[in-house]
C-alpha cells in the first residue's frame, strides 16, 4: 500500500467526505466542510483511491510550515472502512512532509512504538445510544462521578436553540472570546446550522440565567459535541450534565454514538472503558514545547 500526500487543493472532496461517512471511525471532525472551517490550511494523506486518509491541518509559525491541531479539531484520526494496523498507521505518520508536526492522534487501535509519541491527559468519551432509555440512561450516570451532580436535579431548565450569535455572546462572557476562535465557531457552526445537522443547548437557572451551552453536530451515525462554555464552578458544570441527559433522553433507542470531552467533566473510574484515548505525536522542535499550539 502506498500513501500518497496531496494538498488541499488536489483533494478530491467528494471522494474524501464518502470515506468519511463510511469509515468504521468517521467523524465530523474528518469531513472537508470542517476541515475548511477550522484549519487556516488543511492538506491529506490518501491510500488505497480515497479508502484511507488522513487529514494534515497545516499553520505557518516562524515562516514555516506545520502540522498542528487548531481549535475546534481536538484529534486527527487515520479514517478507515478497516481498522487499520499499527504497521499503516506508522507508513501514515511517517507520510508526514513536514519536519514541525506537533498532532493529537486518536487512531481507535493502540500506536506503533515511537519515542515521538506521548500520552494525553484528555480523552473523548463515547457511547451508543441504541439501548431504549433506562439502560442507556443508567449507563450514562455511570460515566460521572454522581456525588459532584447531587442536589441539582430539577435546578435547572434546558432549551434547544438555533442562534449562534447567543451562543457566541454567552461565550464571550465567560472569558472565551479569542477572535481567531470565535471565527473559527462562526464558519463551523454557521455551516452546520444551515444545515440543520447542528444544535446549540443551553442550561438555565432558577432565574432564568445560562449557565452553560453546548454544541453538537450530527453526522451520519454519531452526536459529537464540538464546543462547551460554562462559568466553570458546579452549577454551570452541572448544567452541562444535564444538558447531555437531555440529549440522550431525545435520541435514546438510537443508531447514535454520542461523543464529548472528557474534560468538560467530572467523570468516574468506571467512564476508562468509555473513552478513546489518543496519544500526541511530535518531531521537530515542538516535540519540545510542553502546550499545543493552535
Amino acid at each position: 500500500m502506498s500513501v500518497k500526500w496531496l494538498r488541499g487543493s488536489d483533494v478530491n472532496k467528494i471522494s474524501w467526505d464518502d470515506c468519511i461517512t463510511h469509515a468504521f471511525n468517521g467523524s465530523v471532525y474528518g469531513y472537508s466542510w470542517f476541515l475548511d472551517s477550522v484549519c487556516w490550511e488543511w492538506e491529506a494523506l490518501v491510500a488505497d483511491d480515497y479508502q484511507m486518509v488522513m487529514p494534515l491541518p497545516i499553520r505557518k509559525i516562524v515562516g514555516f510550515r506545520t502540522v498542528v491541531n487548531p481549535f475546534l479539531l481536538p484529534y486527527v484520526s487515520i479514517y478507515s472502512r478497516v481498522l487499520p494496523s499499527a504497521a499503516i498507521i506508522q507508513q501514515f505518520i511517517g507520510a508526514i512532509p513536514y519536519r514541525q508536526v506537533k498532532l493529537t492522534l486518536l487512531p481507535f487501535n493502540g500506536f506503533p512504538s515511537l519515542p515521538q509519541m506521548q500520552g494525553i491527559p484528555t480523552a473523548m468519551v463515547s457511547f451508543d445510544l441504541i439501548m431504549d432509555y433506562d439502560a442507556v440512561d443508567q449507563r450514562f450516570a455511570s460515566l460521572f462521578d454522581m456525588n459532584r451532580y447531587s442536589g441539582w436535579e430539577g435546578h435547572f431548565s434546558i432549551a434547544r436553540t438555533q442562534n449562534l450569535g447567543e451562543y457566541l455572546d454567552f461565550r464571550a462572557a465567560v472569558g472565551c472570546s479569542k477572535s481567531e476562535e470565535m471565527l473559527s465557531l462562526k464558519r463551523a457552526i454557521g455551516y452546520s446550522l444551515r444545515f440543520k445537522s447542528a444544535g446549540i443547548y443551553a442550561a438555565f437557572d432558577k432565574g432564568n440565567m445560562p449557565v452553560a451551552m453546548l454544541v453538537m453536530m450530527k453526522t451520519e451515525n454519531r452526536l459529537s459535541v464540538v464546543d462547551v462554555a460554562f462559568h466553570g464552578d458546579d452549577c454551570s458544570r452541572s448544567g452541562l450534565f444535564f444538558i447531555l441527559r437531555q440529549i440522550i433522553r431525545i435520541n435514546a433507542e438510537s443508531n447514535f454514538v454520542l461523543q464529548f470531552p472528557g474534560e468538560a467533566f467530572y467523570l468516574s473510574k468506571q467512564s476508562k472503558a468509555f473513552c478513546l484515548n489518543g496519544k500526541q505525536y511530535s518531531r521537530g522542535v515542538l516535540r519540545f514545547m510542553k502546550k499545543g499550539l493552535h
